[in-house]
């Protein structure tokens, strides 16, 4: 598998990285520990989401 990563939103990437199922893996301890993500894509349906849970918590 080939992974592009962008840090900006996908203005930018960082250069292909070919990754195999050989390669050892870094599984982090808390994935949630990582800031949800921003970009462009994600942060329409993140605001939905907390809209959703902010009315769950009111009662509406």
């Amino acid at each position: 598998m080939t992974l592009r990563v962008s840090r900006d939103g996908g203005r930018t990437f960082e250069p292909a990285r070919a990754v195999y199922v050989s390669d050892p893996v870094s599984v982090p301890v808390n994935p949630g520990a990582f800031p949800p993500c921003e970009c462009p894509r994600c942060a329409p349906s993140r605001k939905r989401e907390q809209e959703r849970f902010a009315r769950s918590l009111s009662g509406q």
